[in-house]
């Protein structure tokens, strides 16, 4: 079906006493419905993200210099960088025509 968006991947890492989640960051992602693409699929209103200027529809493109194809490696990523120490963790977003990085923080404390 066209236009049909699949139910959205809340994703969490969890590493050495730090927690960061797409909804601690404000987002709600889901996987495109025609290509492999990760869509924005809600924002909290007065988060991180929406600070950012993040909005619905918005399509992730990239995390920390990572191409992503699926909501689910989202998760697989922000671990990897909490991991390495990362305060925040760079998003290449576009929408619209226009693309531009992010930095969205990780710490929660």
């Amino acid at each position: 079906k066209i236009g049909t968006l699949q139910a959205p991947k809340k994703v969490k890492a969890e590493v050495k006493g730090h927690t960061s989640s797409l909804s601690d960051l404000g987002l709600e992602l889901t996987n495109g419905a025609t290509r492999a693409t990760v869509v924005i699929s809600g924002i909290k209103p007065g988060s991180v993200a929406s600070e950012k200027g993040l909005r619905i529809g918005d399509r992730l493109l990239e995390v920390a210099g990572q191409k992503i194809t699926r909501a689910e490696q989202v998760n697989k990523i922000l671990k990897q960088e909490i991991k390495k120490g990362r305060k925040s963790v760079l998003f290449l977003v576009k929408s619209g025509e226009r693309r531009r990085f992010v930095a969205l923080s990780t710490n929660q404390s």
